[in-house]
């Protein structure tokens, strides 16, 4: 695990026991192709209106409704039974006036990629959104070393940060904060 602080990214704020709740998780993907989803929300403000739209794939975990401040919730994604096709899709949650959207993706193994894009709240989210977040949005893949990516609010009033592990499970770690923090 890194320790410190980066360019203000906080590369030392997964937690064991986060981890291992995720690794955990992975464990129970048995369908192929897995990625195991962390969003810890370090803002002072809940993320609300929680939605997901799988372009390949299922969702093996309940998306809650909400992420109080201060709190993590982990998703598990795997393929669909007999498909050859991995796991993409997005995973949204308004954020203040704005919408979070989260892309995840282990389409094929070795080859797994994540990104954020920060639009208006009332934007719908459909399957193949992920598509247009490749275009618009920050998108970033994984690699050897534990690197993070991060994506500012439009009023740049907070900040998501995250980092996709290569292998099968993909573990992919989310965090929002306020700028300032």
């Amino acid at each position: 695990m890194a320790t410190g602080k980066e360019k203000g990214i906080l590369t030392d704020a997964i937690t064991e026991d986060e981890q291992n709740l995720l690794v955990e998780l992975g464990k129970r993907l048995t369908n192929g192709h897995p990625l195991c989803m962390k969003i810890k929300n370090l803002s002072d403000t809940a993320m609300v209106n929680g939605c997901v739209a799988p372009n390949r794939g299922i969702i093996h975990s309940v998306l809650p409704a909400s992420i109080a401040p201060n709190s993590f919730h982990c998703l598990g994604f795997h393929k669909t039974r007999y498909s050859l096709y991995g796991t993409v899709g997005v995973v949204a949650y308004d954020v203040d006036n704005f919408k979070l959207c989260i892309m995840y993706g282990n389409p094929y193994r070795g080859m797994n990629k994540a990104g954020f894009l920060w639009c208006e709240r009332k934007k719908e989210i459909v399957r193949k959104f992920d598509d247009k977040m490749l275009e618009i949005g920050t998108t970033f893949y994984s690699g050897g070393t534990m690197k993070w990516t991060s994506s500012y609010s439009p009023d740049e009033k907070y900040i998501a940060e995250g980092f996709v592990s290569q292998g099968d499970p993909a573990y992919l770690h989310i965090h929002v904060r306020n700028n300032n923090a």
